[in-house]
């Protein structure tokens, strides 16, 4: 099987699960990591020779090398020989036996030994870290190392995993084990952002000494015992923190990939503060796509007022890291949270990512209402929600909000919005996410009302359990608004991406990448990297797009060739509930709409028109016999098209499931009305229905008509059914269609052949039902 890796030199290679030449996938693609730092060093492309032959004296025997550097382009000398693994299982033998013997019959300057995780550098017989290897043309030691001369971080959980073996079974708890660490941690990220030119995290004849230098300038730098109580002195025995400044010193915490950091900071993170860092977790897809899409300049103030975990802050300090104006930005980062724990979190969190020094205070965003209004440039947060979250403090803190009026015991979700728009100056940007219900429930319309006083930017539709690993399965939104009130009519981005990067429906949110449709392997990029699986890039370039048609200056821009989705203000202004849902508005779904629009017809439009008799029905209660047993059909129980008659109870044991209510007849449509269900209904095909009790889980769907009856049957099987469902279901709990949407479902009255096909369906599915009960007898 050939996949394809791209090489800074060679170019695009087919590599077999097992080439030729020996080197599995996986050692090819440690190599190209390889030659990508070789090149970072000022190594020249004509200066590599892969796969070189060393000769064994007068004997016709070969020592392969992997790479190899010449000294020049003369090409006489060897001046570095390299010998590449998959991984370290066999880094001893590699040394013994090929890296060593290379070095002295090539007689080379250095050697290097590579799996991208246990590298090193050999030169004068001794093994030092992969960074003290020298830029081309200069002698070792001959200068300063530089951030420039660290590699970024690929594999995380192998740095976790050996952090934590240096430091095990030396009789020190685990406590004091990760606080060592984390001293160790706080040293290097200060070295890295204020000696980034002559870094002092290295092996040297001075090494501890140094490194408690380093420690006393971070510990003042980055005034650490507001946030976090550490010990002055160090706590680590000075062994195992050289071994710690060796394994760690060629690489750059900085300069690596937010995720990758992310990944780190839940696990140490949790150990160290001794806290489930689950709920403070907010997917870093999403991160980074909220803050590509913003224009920040060095001026700009930038506020999360329930700053959770900081994440969203963190997203500006990545996407800003290599700017001139990155230093301008950390100075304008705000954070607010009520929680002392959050504010822990959130320090180590911003530590970790290079900063550590933003404006973090400790209050209640809600009960400061006028704290600092009107003073920041763009709002980014994810307050909490739900129910269970409301205002339980103060009551006369209320009258200060206008959305508070509404209802007493307001949710803070809905608090925070208002709270957010207060906080910004004139033409201010808000990215908050919200449940999807607070932007299309018919009895939250009063929100929708508030946030139409202002230009509301965009909205995005976040699939149903895309903040699961923050343990909440709520359905949310991204809604963007600009503190801009205008007149005149104009355009509301929208979209809804299904796919994010992760698999949203499993707890850990694993990231999911792309893989060739024929042979499943995955697609890599161009520089051999896995590619996420995510619909999010196309949605950045659509906004960008629609920035720069609405010349939202706020927003990164871009002029390019690119459809994307928008409703217009007076769309949302003429539906009488201000339905903000982006479903509703893509093109795809308008598009289908029109195209079935003049042959399609309504149960409301048939039931109005006296053609035939319909009723939907909810929770209808059926009347229980006494010692009478049933087959009560549950959600799991029913499947496009199809039910089962298997789950027997006794009439009390009916009574004590509260939703199992509804009678059925014969010819009965049920129809699951959640959205995570709509594949689940049937028809009921049973003569008998007396001891069938159904879940009021399900609409019950009555329609006298046959010809009007199968052909709804029919269209819940189809694309067009789905379609309709997802733009028309609300809610964010529990998505479900209402019932009078359900009144509203448009399809196609069949002709007299495709009823025939209907009942034909529907026969064999009665035949099939009688043999398994007939085997079941």
């Amino acid at each position: 099987m050939n996949i394809k890796l791209i090489c800074p030199i060679r170019g695009p290679l087919n590599i077999n699960e097992k080439s030729k030449d020996g080197l599995s996938f996986t050692e090819e693609r440690q190599r190209i990591e390889l030659v990508r730092f070789l090149l970072t060093k000022g190594y020249t492309k004509e200066l590599f020779e892969f796969e070189y032959n060393i000769k064994f004296g007068s004997s016709k025997k070969y020592l392969r090398a992997d790479l190899i550097i010449w000294e020049n382009e003369s090409k006489q000398n060897i001046n570095i020989v390299c010998e590449v693994k998959r991984d370290s299982k066999h880094k001893i033998d590699a040394y013994d036996y090929q890296l060593e013997p290379a070095i002295k019959l090539t007689n080379s300057k250095y050697g290097i030994y590579f799996d991208n995780a246990d590298n090193y550098l050999i030169y004068s017989n001794n093994k030092y870290s992969l960074n003290k290897l020298p830029t081309y043309g200069f002698e070792f030691n001959a200068k300063s190392i530089s951030i420039n001369d660290l590699r970024t971080i690929t594999n995380i959980d192998y740095i976790y995993n050996k952090l934590d073996q240096l430091t095990h079974n030396n009789g020190i708890s685990k406590e004091k084990r990760y606080e060592g660490i984390f001293q160790i941690l706080l040293s290097k990220y200060y070295d890295e952002k204020y000696n980034e030119s002559n870094l002092k995290f290295l092996i040297n004849n001075n090494t501890f000494s140094e490194f408690k230098k380093l420690y006393d300038q971070s510990l003042k730098y980055y005034n650490i015992n507001s946030q976090i109580k550490l010990k002055k002195e160090i706590v680590l025995p000075e062994n195992i923190v050289i071994a710690i400044i060796a394994f760690l010193e060629e690489y750059s915490f900085i300069k690596s990939d937010m995720g990758i950091i992310q990944s780190f900071f839940m696990k140490f993170g949790a150990i160290f503060l001794k806290k489930d860092l689950a709920q403070y977790y907010t997917p870093i897809p999403i991160v980074k796509f909220i803050s590509s899409l913003l224009k920040v300049t060095n001026s700009d103030r930038i506020i999360d007022p329930a700053g959770g975990s900081a994440d969203f802050l963190v997203g500006i300090l990545e996407k800003y890291k290599n700017s001139k104006i990155k230093n301008l930005i950390k100075e304008n980062l705000h954070y607010w949270d009520i929680s002392e724990d959050a504010l822990k979190v959130a320090f180590i969190n911003m530590v970790l990512h290079g900063d550590g020094r933003t404006n973090i205070e400790q209050l209640d965003s809600i009960e400061k209402w006028n704290y600092k209004n009107e003073q920041f440039d763009f709002v980014i947060t994810n307050p909490p929600f739900g129910s269970k979250t409301k205002w339980e403090k103060d009551p006369k803190i209320m009258k200060h909000y206008e959305l508070a009026s509404e209802k007493e015991n307001q949710q803070l979700g809905i608090l925070f919005l208002e709270r957010s728009i207060n906080l910004l100056k004139a033409n201010g940007i808000l990215v908050i996410i919200l449940p999807s219900g607070y932007l299309n429930n018919s009895s939250l319309k009063y929100i929708r009302e508030f946030c139409i006083n202002y230009r509301i930017v965009a909205d995005i539709s976040l699939p149903e359990g895309s903040f699961k690993g923050a343990e909440t399965g709520v359905k949310t939104d991204i809604l963007i608004i600009k503190k801009q009130k205008i007149k005149d009519d104009y355009r509301i981005f929208v979209s809804a991406p299904q796919k994010l990067g992760f698999d949203f429906k499993s707890k850990k949110l694993p990231s999911i990448y792309k893989r060739d449709i024929k042979t499943g392997k995955y697609i890599l990029d161009e520089y051999n990297k896995e590619i996420l699986d995510s619909d999010l890039e196309n949605v950045i370039s659509e906004f960008k797009k629609f920035a720069y048609d609405s010349n939202l200056t706020e927003f990164e821009q871009e002029n390019i060739n690119i459809k994307y989705n928008f409703l217009l203000k007076s769309e949302l202004v003429n539906d009488p509930m201000l339905t903000l849902k982006p479903e509703l508005y893509l093109n795809s779904y308008r598009n289908h709409m029109t195209e079935i629009g003049k042959n399609t017809v309504s149960l409301r439009e048939l039931k109005d028109s006296g053609y035939c008799d319909i009723e939907i029905q909810k929770n209808e209660t059926i009347k229980l016999v006494e010692g009478k047993m049933y087959s009560y059909i549950d959600i799991s129980e029913a499947k496009k098209g199809d039910y089962s008659l298997d789950n027997k109870l006794h009439h009390w044991e009916i009574k004590n499931i509260g939703r199992a209510s509804q009678a059925a007849e014969t010819n009965d449509i049920f129809l699951s009305y959640l959205l995570g269900s709509k594949d689940k209904f049937f028809l009921m095909l049973e003569k008998n229905t007396d001891n069938i009790v159904v879940t009021n889980g399900m609409y019950r769907i009555i329609i006298s008509d046959e010809i009007v009856r199968l052909s709804f049957y029919n269209f819940l099987f189809t694309n067009s059914f789905s379609l309709q469902f997802n733009a028309l279901s609300t809610g964010h709990i529990q998505t479900n269609i209402s019932l009078n949407k359900v009144w509203e479902f448009r399809f196609k009255l069949l002709e007299k052949d495709e009823i025939s096909k209907v009942k034909e369906m529907i026969e064999i599915h009665k035949k099939y039902k009688q043999i398994y009960s007939t085997i079941l007898d």
